[in-house]
């Protein structure tokens, strides 16, 4: 069976084209997104036509409650066939932009609970399905080693 790759944010953007790269390597996908569901859809049809098997999971990862959700998903899809999970990549993000007075308390936590604790969670849970060695990438921006203006 090929490998599997769980991918956060990968309905479009960044996160769409480690997913097509990923699949062009031979591996299926997990294909989580949070509301882009049209976006989603159109990357899994894509990831298809590669040949590739695509299991499309939503789920806002700001919810520690909603990252569980995705496991129990995930476990499913474990337990239903014989896929392998050797790869997580944290592609989602949320980067809202505005002067200080402009950014809200909201944002800020929405910030951390996406761009840290999300890959945290999502890592340990992955850690612990990997059990034959695999893989897990952060992706991060020029942003997280230089100061931005306008950015928390």
């Amino acid at each position: 069976m090929p490998p599997l790759a769980l991918v956060t944010g990968a309905a479009h953007r960044l996160g769409k084209i480690f997913a097509l790269t990923l699949a062009r390597l031979g591996y299926d996908i997990v294909l989580h997104y949070h509301s882009s569901e049209e976006e989603a859809l159109q990357t899994k049809a894509e990831i298809e036509s590669l040949s590739r098997k695509v299991f499309l999971i939503q789920a806002d990862l700001t919810q520690p409650s909603e990252i569980q959700s995705l496991f129990t998903q995930l476990d499913n899809i474990l337990h239903s066939s014989s896929f392998i999970l050797e790869a997580l990549v944290n592609s989602a993000a949320f980067m809202p932009s505005g002067n200080v007075d402009a950014l809200s308390l909201e944002n800020w936590d929405t910030s951390l609970d996406l761009n840290l604790r999300a890959p945290f969670l999502l890592a340990q849970h992955c850690a612990k399905k990997m059990t034959d060695g695999g893989v897990i990438i952060n992706i991060t921006d020029v942003g997280a080693q230089k100061a931005w203006s306008r950015y928390p």
